[in-house]
């Protein structure tokens, strides 16, 4: 019995290398889709006033991504054809990729700054909400 089947893995090394520059552009932009869509789903959730006690994760998640995103440049960059129609672009994206890294950078700094501040607010209002071991009275009831 002959198999029906066709074969999934490329016959040659010309083929691999055929297969992956056909499909690196389409999954590149895939995912650059993906990346706008889940940054316009944090603004929203950034929006929500109670966001605020999440930020230092938040910030070290986004720091996270924008070195992965810096390097991705850097690489995209590599990987382009070495001609005088290009040079433009591969300074583009290092540039872009250099200032990526500088963000991710600000983003460790400012984990480091607003962690305390937000620890100091939710203890700030905790005392004012009277929780137990807190220096002010609870509110009385009017009952």
């Amino acid at each position: 019995m002959a198999n029906t089947h066709p074969d999934p893995w490329p016959r040659s090394v010309r083929d691999v290398k055929m297969q992956a520059m056909n499909s690196a552009p389409r999954l590149i932009d895939g995912h650059a889709c993906d990346l706008l869509n889940a940054a316009r789903a944090f603004q929203t959730a950034a929006a929500d006033p109670e966001s605020a006690e999440v930020a230092p994760t938040a910030l070290g998640s986004l720091e996270k991504a924008l070195q992965a995103l810096g390097a991705s440049l850097h690489h995209l960059a590599a990987n382009a054809p070495p001609s005088p129609e290009q040079v433009v672009h591969v300074v583009a994206l290092h540039d872009v990729a250099v200032s990526l890294d500088r963000c991710a950078r600000a983003c460790r700094d400012a984990r480091s700054t607003v962690a305390p501040l937000i620890a100091k607010r939710a203890t700030t209002n905790a005392s004012r909400d009277g929780v137990p071991g807190s220096h002010r009275e609870p509110p009385k009831s009017k009952n």
